[in-house]
């Protein structure tokens, strides 16, 4: 019995040596994966716990702060979307410069009554917006380049994500504020690795650290 009890004794020791009094950097890292839990696309990287210091009223609470990365867990796939851009633009490119052609041709044959003439352009020039629309309603970036690239960086990640993510917006309609120009296709196509820093209010818990 004597051993039994020496051994508990021991066992209770190391537990209480190994637990962490205040958060670590790991427990930083599993609350910011705890955020980003079903997004498809990001991942965290360079998570480091900064600072930390005991809640001023809150006896057992701890504030910490940190530093992390959202990175894409694909680069190259991003990548791949900006040569989609590229072939899409100059669909959208041909389309308009069809649509110009028709527009400075019907307004000659207007306004030298050749009516026929303007009759067939009109045709021809509803049916060009016709595929142009369809096109743009397929269209995987072209168009709005900075909501359909957020999407791509969001797809699958829940509300959860403003917390730790530059996400400006509703729910559905979220873009990243990473300050660049709604269509600066250069700047969000260089983009990779997004900077952050945060604070979070922490709690021990039986199962170690948790968001206060």
């Amino acid at each position: 019995m004597k051993v039994l009890v020496l051994v508990s004794l021991s066992v209770l020791s190391l537990a209480a040596c190994g637990a962490s009094k205040i958060p670590e950097t790991s427990d930083v890292k599993a609350l910011l994966e705890s955020k980003i839990q079903g997004c498809k696309n990001i991942k965290i990287a360079n998570a480091k716990k900064t600072n930390g210091y005991p809640h001023s009223t809150l006896a057992d609470v701890h504030v910490v702060e940190y530093s992390y990365t959202l990175a894409l867990k694909n680069p190259s796939e991003y990548k791949s979307l900006g040569g989609t851009y590229e072939k899409e633009k100059k669909t959208l490119q041909s389309f308009n410069s069809s649509i110009d052609d028709i527009l400075t041709r019907s307004s000659a044959a207007l306004a030298e009554k050749r009516n026929q003439e303007f009759a067939q352009l009109q045709s021809e020039g509803r049916e060009i917006e016709k595929r142009k629309n369809e096109f743009m309603r397929q269209a995987k970036v072209v168009g709005n380049v900075s909501f359909k690239i957020s999407q791509y960086y969001l797809e699958g990640c829940a509300e959860s994500i403003e917390d730790v993510a530059p996400v400006s917006g509703f729910h559905g309609r979220q873009t990243l504020n990473v300050g660049l120009r709604p269509d600066s296709t250069d700047g969000w196509f260089d983009i990779n690795d997004i900077g952050m820093t945060g604070k979070a209010m922490m709690r021990k818990t039986d199962n170690g650290w948790r968001a206060y």
